[in-house]
């Protein structure tokens, strides 16, 4: 087991500055600030935080927490069961159906936990594929789990939202999309 937890604090910037930080191999905390962040979980369990700004989140391997915060954040659902929670602002939470294999337990996959229309909220799905064609969408208590067509996997689960709400909120990006550049 791993025990080692690494914090990162960097208390001598200035209140908005921009940070790109990447976690290590074990249980990372990390936290961007007030400006605009590229944050990234990498392996370990970790925690990234926001803050405030437009950042970029993303988990790596690993069961990450990942919060937004204020802003129009872009938030990462990588390898593991990942919990992406956006906070204020118009976020994208991005889901990847090119690494998902074999996930048929809802607790096994990503969990957007406040997923809102209202804030012009939405889904990106990075696959080859239309999500009109290419994923299903069924109830599981007040969620709505998102599944691959083909193989019946579990791509995500959106807390408390209506199966529309999500459909009319999802749309799909190639994994081959330079702008991403997702390895």
């Amino acid at each position: 087991s791993d025990d080692v937890i690494d914090v990162f604090e960097i208390s001598d910037a200035e209140p908005d500055s921009s940070f790109a930080i990447m976690g290590l191999a074990g249980d990372d905390e990390i936290s961007g600030g007030n400006a605009t962040d590229i944050l990234s979980g990498n392996e370990g369990d970790d925690i990234v935080s926001g803050r405030d700004g437009e950042d970029l989140i993303r988990a790596g391997k690993g069961d990450d927490i990942l919060i937004g915060g204020k802003g129009d954040d872009i938030i990462i659902g990588d390898h593991g069961a990942d919990i992406l929670t956006g906070g204020l602002g118009a976020d994208s939470f991005i889901l990847r159906a090119d690494i998902v294999d074999g996930i048929d337990e809802i607790d096994q996959a990503d969990l957007i936990t406040d997923f809102n229309v209202a804030d012009n909220d939405q889904i990106v799905v990075i696959a080859n594929f239309i999500p009109s064609e290419g994923l299903t969408y069924e109830l599981f208590d007040d969620d709505t789990v998102i599944r691959l067509s083909d193989s019946g996997f579990i791509l995500g689960v959106v807390s408390d939202t209506s199966i529309e709400e999500v459909e009319n909120n999802i749309v799909a990006v190639s994994a081959d999309d330079y702008a991403l550049r997702l390895g």
